[in-house]
């Protein structure tokens, strides 16, 4: 009888060790699955919003008209843009490139050519007030507004002169802004001396030979 008793009690201690292993293994399952939906949940709400929002903005984009300026007809390289062979077109801001231009810039030319009714921008021509693409490693640095300089225009090759010192040689003239002067593009490790020549006022351009 005892041995029974013995036996009954071990058997009923086991199966609830058995059945609280069970309910653990459920809870964890459990918790698990709640885990995973609420990450699903959240990453189907993120996706959603970028999408909405990158839909927002191009139905706008597409809404929204810009004035920009378009070729008349096709235009060989190099030739000048002229009212005869431009004019403005308003056309929605998604199908319009960043740089595109309303207007005619100074002494402007086609870089390659161009076909007709194409839309124009500063990477498609070359202008005394389009920037100068800045060569890899160099760097650009804006000399004195009121500095006197030989006629110049952008891309035009100079050398810097310091206190009767040239600092560096074949630069280039990337940018004239009348109201904020000329911007040269020098090798990155010329920057350093020509910029703290330009602050400290010592500093001069003579054109040279490309």
């Amino acid at each position: 009888m005892s041995q029974l008793r013995n036996f009954l009690h071990a058997a009923h201690t086991q199966l609830r060790q058995l059945v609280a292993v069970l309910i653990h293994m459920l809870h964890t399952k459990r918790t698990s699955q709640l885990v995973f939906v609420v990450s699903v949940s959240l990453i189907v709400g993120t996706v959603t919003g970028v999408i909405t929002q990158q839909a927002t903005t191009e139905k706008r984009q597409w809404a929204s008209q810009v004035s920009v300026l378009v070729s008349t007809r096709a235009l060989r390289a190099g030739e000048s843009l002229t009212l005869a062979n431009t004019h403005q077109v308003d056309l929605p801001e998604a199908i319009i490139a960043d740089d595109a231009i309303a207007d005619i810039p100074t002494n402007a030319t086609t870089r390659i050519g161009i076909a007709a009714n194409t839309p124009l921008s500063l990477s498609l021509i070359s202008s005394d007030d389009a920037p100068l693409q800045l060569p890899e490693g160099w760097k650009g640095v804006a000399l004195p507004v009121d500095l006197i300089t030989p006629p110049v225009r952008v891309g035009d090759t100079v050398d810097v002169v310091a206190r009767d010192v040239v600092i560096a040689t074949s630069a280039l003239v990337a940018q004239i802004d009348p109201a904020r002067g000329i911007t040269l593009a020098v090798p990155g490790e010329q920057a350093a001396m020509v910029a703290t020549a330009a602050h400290l006022g010592e500093i001069g351009i003579v054109l040279s030979s490309k």
